[in-house]
């Protein structure tokens, strides 16, 4: 069974590019038995995706347990002055693995999350802002650069904020915008899905480029739009 995901500015579920990708894309960061649920040492994963010119998540190195805190680290450092998302540890059995984010991906997670602020969860909030209090401890930052780190939080959180209030008082519907692009029956499927779901959409331009359907729109967050209209007309409002 082979394990993955695709990435893409042209994603339907979510929002975040990647370097390289212009549409959408497959890489592959598992193969596993599909009755165990057992997965293929990283080698030799590695190795049959090759083969098979299966497009793979990037390889950053091999390290000793005992020696490895250093080089990873350096890794992650460079991955987040790239804006990159981080890295997920695993032994080479994948007996065991630890997800391990850059200090970006949080920054880009809460600016997008405090955007539609009664969407996303506190929850998925909170994780984040701890994550960055921990790292901010763990690599022993000076007081500047906590100070840097700090501000960068702040703004991630409110400005994403101050100006989706802003939009929606001046009576702008805000949401998540995406784009597909694809054969035109899939592209209609896929809409009959969302609205199955009961999303509301909003089209902004739906045409052709290269014989594909082209079709850019906005997923409607109606609990941000309801609840900050609410607060902007000086209703009660229940958290």
């Amino acid at each position: 069974m082979l394990c993955g995901e695709m990435v893409g500015p042209e994603n339907p579920y979510t929002t975040h590019d990647y370097p390289g990708v212009d549409s959408l894309a497959f890489r592959a960061f598992d193969v596993r038995h599909r009755e165990t649920g057992a997965s293929l040492p990283v080698p030799e994963r590695r190795e049959r995706c090759a083969a098979y010119d299966v497009p793979q998540v990037p390889f950053h190195g091999s390290f000793d347990p005992d020696a490895g805190v250093e080089p990873v680290e350096r890794v992650i450092r460079d991955l987040d002055e790239r804006g990159r998302e981080g890295v997920v540890m695993k032994t080479r059995d994948v007996s065991a693995q630890l997800k391990y984010t850059t200090s970006a991906t949080n920054v880009d997670d809460l600016t997008y999350a405090f955007s539609l602020p009664f969407d996303y969860g506190q929850p998925f909030m909170f994780r984040r802002v701890i994550r960055e209090a921990f790292q901010s401890v763990e690599w022993d930052e000076a007081d500047e650069a906590a100070r840097d780190r700090a501000h960068d939080l702040g703004e991630a959180i409110l400005l994403s904020m101050r100006e989706t209030v802003a939009e929606i008082d001046d009576g702008v519907a805000v949401g998540e915008d995406h784009t597909v692009r694809g054969d035109s029956e899939a592209i209609a499927a896929l809409f009959d899905h969302f609205r199955d779901m009961g999303l509301q959409l909003d089209v902004t331009s739906d045409r052709r480029e290269d014989g594909q359907r082209v079709v850019e729109f906005r997923k409607r967050t109606q609990k941000t739009n309801d609840k900050t209209r609410a607060y902007l007309d000086g209703k009660i409002v229940r958290e």
